[in-house]
């Protein structure tokens, strides 16, 4: 071998070494870390509430489960958590349950959640509906829904979001077409817009409906921050069911029916 080459090589083997050693921090396997991050809490009309303490956080490893609690900024931290790739659950007494998946942690050094940027992202919690409806009544395009409220004071709007099927006998995973609209409220009923553009169905065609209240934020401002403006990640995929969960909705109506429009 010509000496040139082997020097080539020698300094090719050097500088990887140097390089391997230098940051050996960051990947070694046995490696603890902390897991820091922001979550902020809705009620169940999305309004931001003022205390996100007491959110409880695990994250699931292979072997073991590490757990803390959010304070009332909504800040977090998992300490001394091994390298490793984690299921994270956030759960709090009337919330849904926020779940992510493969949540990467190196160890060395704080891995930020739910981003690198954290400064700008965090988890979403909300308070799980209480409201009812009923009397779902269709005319058109347009929909007059009725709610009972366990709150002191009724909002001047709410979200709902619609199932739709030709099937009576459905549950809402089995849904032919979804829309969440926002409802506003005129006197004492809530009243709104549905547009059928992509639905699947015919006209003259009975179509069978469920309602669920939702509390979803997709990103909102801080009070007196508005320079600064979060977004939420606040659904989560299953995959055993193979549908997107949003821990923010309510419980199903009862069914209703009506003739899909012209």
């Amino acid at each position: 071998m010509k000496p040139q080459l082997v020097t080539r090589l020698l300094f090719i083997l050097l500088i990887s070494v140097i390089y391997i050693g230098c940051n050996k921090e960051d990947y070694l396997p046995g490696l603890t870390g902390s897991m820091v991050g922001y979550l902020y809490t809705f009620d169940e009309f999305g309004n931001l509430l003022d205390d996100h303490s007491q959110v409880k956080i695990t994250a699931f490893g292979i072997d073991q489960a590490y757990t803390a609690h959010s304070d009332e900024q909504g800040r977090f931290k998992l300490a001394k958590v091994p390298t490793g790739t984690y299921e994270l659950h956030f759960e709090k007494n009337r919330f849904g349950v926020l779940k992510h998946f493969g949540v990467q942690h190196l160890g060395g050094k704080p891995t930020i959640l739910p981003s690198v940027n954290s400064y700008e992202n965090a988890y979403f919690l909300y308070e799980k509906p209480t409201t009812s409806i009923s009397n779902l009544t269709f005319m058109n395009d347009s929909v007059s829904v009725n709610m009972s409220f366990t709150t002191a004071t009724s909002p001047d709007r709410i979200r709902v979001r619609f199932y739709f099927s030709t099937a009576e006998g459905f549950s809402s995973s089995e849904a032919e077409y979804t829309d969440t609209r926002y409802l506003w409220d005129v006197n004492g009923s809530y009243v709104g817009k549905l547009y059928f553009q992509d639905a699947p169905f015919k006209s003259g065609e009975t179509v069978y409906v469920i309602a669920r209240c939702i509390a979803e934020v997709g990103a909102f401002q801080l009070p007196m921050q508005n320079y600064r403006t979060i977004h939420g990640v606040d659904t989560y995929f299953d995959y055993e069911n193979n549908e997107t969960i949003y821990p923010g909705l309510g419980n199903e109506s009862d069914r209703y029916s009506f003739i899909f429009p012209d």
